[in-house]
Formats: C-alpha cells, structure tokens, sequence
C-alpha cells in the first residue's frame, strides 16, 4: 500500500511541476485530444481504487466504488500508444532524465515499477480476486516511461543512451 501511496505522490510532482511550467502536452487519443496532466489525474483516481481493491482482499469494508477493470488497462494502452507515435522509436536504452517534467515522470516510473513488485508479491502472499491490478500495474510504468519521451521531445530534449 505505502508503494502505490508513493507512486500516486510521484504522478501528484509531475502534474504540480506540468502546471506550473504551463505545458499542456496533448495527447492525441479516439476522440480528441486529452492533456498529459488529466490523464495522469485518472490514473491517480485508479491508483486509489486499486489500493482500496487490495485492501478489500483482507478486509471487504475497503471495497473500492470501482474496480479496475480491462478497459482501464487498455486506456493506458491508448496513452502510451498515442504518446509514442510523437517520436522516433528506440535504438538503445537511454539514460533517465532531460528536462524537470521527464525526469519526475522517470522517478514516478521507477516507483511504479517497485509498486508493481510489491502488488505482485501481495497477490502471491494472499489473494487478490481482480486480476486486471497486476495488468494496469504492468502497463503504468511503460505510460510513465513513454510520457518521459515524449515530453523531452516536446521541448527538444535530445535523449542520452548510456555508456557502458
């Protein structure tokens, strides 16, 4: 619980430093354009709804109004699809940062990935009944890598591979 807490914090610092640096960052999805910082709202609203899910498996008082559910794992789908169309595709890794909004969206998907093993290991641990958590789970860090992209691209932020 206390990773997907963090996480949900993390995607908080990319949408504050998003409005304070005033940048929209459209994203082009079936019917329209949606700004980079609503569709991290939504995700933060699922994040509760999933922490609230897990909770319900040793207690039924947190059931969640909502569940996640497989549409919510393909509107992530949606995101990082549409996201990714903006730039070129990758020919190496790269190296995390560029400018503020990248590299906090580099930090949220490092605590994704972490909140990911732990939702893994609770659902070894005990059973957790809605099986799309571990998918959206899944999904969210490669949303949040293709968010990074493509907000460097967006303020011409040449992307560093590593040297190893």
């Amino acid at each position: 619980m206390g990773d997907i807490d963090e996480l949900n914090t993390k995607i908080g610092t990319l949408i504050a430093l998003l409005e304070i640096n005033k940048n929209e960052y459209a994203i082009s999805i079936k019917g329209g354009n949606l700004k980079l910082k609503d569709a991290l709202s939504s995700i933060q609203s699922d994040l509760f709804s999933i922490g609230a899910d897990i909770a319900s498996s040793a207690n039924k008082a947190f059931m969640p109004k909502r569940r996640i559910s497989r549409e919510d794992v393909q509107r992530l789908e949606s995101y990082a699809d549409s996201m990714g169309h903006a730039f070129p595709a990758l020919s190496s890794f790269v190296l995390p940062g560029g400018c503020v909004e990248a590299a906090a969206a580099d930090e949220a998907r490092a605590v994704a990935r972490r909140a990911e093993r732990s939702v893994v290991n609770a659902a070894n641990s005990f059973k957790i009944e809605n099986v799309e958590i571990l998918a959206y789970m899944n999904r969210l860090s490669s949303v949040l890598f293709v968010a990074a992209r493509f907000i460097n691209n967006a303020n011409g932020v040449k992307e560093t591979p590593p040297d190893y």
